[in-house]
């Protein structure tokens, strides 16, 4: 789809832009929206109806997530602004990239504020991730993620209502 903009920026007057978009996450806006397949989203709702997070991983690869609304916002700036065309694309992303583990530890913080109960975290699908000595420089980090946190908490919000 890119090359396709670019060939139509490149001999029309049709001017296009590539997006790519990071990891999004979100409350979905409809009932049937397959947004849970998203891994922040899947993350969330695993802690909500297993009281657990299990990360299929060692989950040490980073992520960019950007909450949808944040992305939409984006969106509509493109649209709404006089733009030259792009011959490479527009990357939205957030400013908050941390481990999955990271994410991980976020949604248990999250949790635990919201319903007092402390999960556990498996990683490599089964092994007990248990907290120690080295976790104290990534939660600093994590405490600086207010915007993911919010998120989150949003996320939880909606599962409460929705189910």
């Amino acid at each position: 789809s890119e090359e396709i903009c670019n060939y139509y920026n490149r001999k029309t007057k049709i001017k296009c832009i590539n997006i790519r978009l990071t990891n999004s996450y979100g409350e979905p806006l409809l009932k049937n929206a397959r947004c849970w397949e998203l891994i922040l989203n899947e993350l969330v709702l695993m802690a909500y109806k297993e009281n657990r997070l299990v990360l299929k991983s060692d989950g040490l690869s980073l992520r960019n997530f950007i909450h949808f609304t944040k992305f939409c916002n984006s969106i509509q700036s493109l649209i709404g602004s006089n733009h030259e065309s792009y011959d490479k694309f527009i990357l939205i992303q957030s400013n908050e990239t941390c481990s999955l583990l990271e994410a991980a530890l976020k949604i248990k913080s999250v949790f635990y504020k919201r319903y007092s109960t402390n999960i556990p975290i498996f990683i490599n699908k089964n092994k007990l991730f248990e907290d120690n000595s080295q976790l104290k420089p990534m939660m600093k980090k994590l405490n600086s993620f207010q915007y993911l946190e919010s998120g989150i908490n949003d996320l939880f919000q909606y599962l409460e209502n929705d189910c």
